[in-house]
């Protein structure tokens, strides 16, 4: 596949007209995906300013995540990484994501292996996490 063909591809795919899940790649366990692909970095979450009035206990939670500059590496195929958008739901367009997909070159420099892997201080923790793992770990309250 050339490379020009490539980049039409994951450019379709991040606008939501395709999937890429073709060349995906899956750890048969139950919290975690391999890295095996290339990418760039992508960060959801394009209005955190919003009113907190109108958040909900969701919202506030991941905002607070952010804020403390927790990150989660995953990757749009990964189903444990989409187990962690599902448990947030909307509020998860608050975390500070990167889609391992879009910017390997990130991931790589930072020894992500697995999907999804959260950095919070400094340290990195492998595969899903719960909400009440990560209010726990992180200090912020749901």
């Amino acid at each position: 596949m050339n490379r020009k063909f490539l980049l039409l591809l994951i450019a379709i795919f991040l606008y939501g007209c395709a999937s890429l899940q073709e060349t995906r790649k899956e750890v048969k366990s139950e919290y975690t995906c391999v890295a095996n692909r290339s990418g760039g970095a992508c960060f959801a979450g394009e209005s955190k300013n919003e009113s907190s009035a109108t958040l909900s206990p969701w919202d506030r939670f991941a905002q607070c995540l952010t804020n403390k500059g927790v990150k989660i590496y995953g990757a749009n195929w990964c189903q444990f990484t989409n187990k962690e958008r599902d448990e947030f739901g909307p509020a998860f367009r608050y975390l500070n994501y990167i889609n391992c997909d879009v910017n390997s070159s990130l991931c790589n420099s930072t020894g992500i292996k697995v999907y999804p892997t959260w950095e919070m201080d400094g340290k990195f923790y492998e595969g899903f996490k719960s909400i009440s793992e990560l209010a726990a770990m992180s200090r912020c309250s749901f």
